[in-house]
């Protein structure tokens, strides 16, 4: 373990959200979806994403730190 592995793991966590926004946003895609199916996968889509853009700028924050 060096001190880099916090920040590490912070890229994981992103990566992770971004992961989930896949998943959640599928709804919207579907050939079937209608109206409100699109509107709640494109919000759980968003929301996923503006959590993984904050990780991906504590990240950022962590690693000017330490070089």
């Amino acid at each position: 373990m060096d001190e880099l592995d916090p920040i590490r793991e912070l890229v994981v966590e992103a990566m992770a959200e971004l992961e989930r926004a896949l998943n959640d946003g599928l709804p919207a895609q579907a050939p079937r979806s209608g109206t409100q199916e699109i509107k709640l996968g494109l919000a759980a889509l968003k929301q996923r994403i503006e959590v993984a853009s904050r990780k991906v700028e504590e990240t950022e924050r962590r690693l000017s730190d330490v070089s």
